[in-house]
């Protein structure tokens, strides 16, 4: 299995987990859940977007492109969960 898919199916798993774990004992609901955790990870993306670009931190020689793609998932799957609890709250 790639490094990539195995990265995001445990990071999927364990928030899949952490989600049912707050639904049972606070009963959390988990669209709420969802939307805070997607937008947490975009907000931190964006935050930390200058360590990636050429010359930043982690692409001090500009070897690695930017993960464009990524930052584009991020979003769709913060707006998706957003209007899909608008749908669901019916307003």
């Amino acid at each position: 299995m790639d490094r990539t898919v195995a990265f995001w199916a445990k990071r999927l798993f364990s928030l899949v987990a952490f989600g049912a774990v707050l639904k049972v004992l606070l009963g959390t609901k988990l669209i709420d859940f969802a939307l805070v955790t997607s937008g947490w990870m975009l907000i931190g993306r964006i935050l930390t977007i200058d360590d990636e670009i050429v010359g930043g931190f982690f692409n001090p020689d500009g070897d690695a492109p930017f993960q464009w793609i990524e930052l584009l998932i991020l979003g769709l799957g913060f707006v998706g969960l957003g209007l899909l609890k608008i749908w669901m709250s019916g307003g």
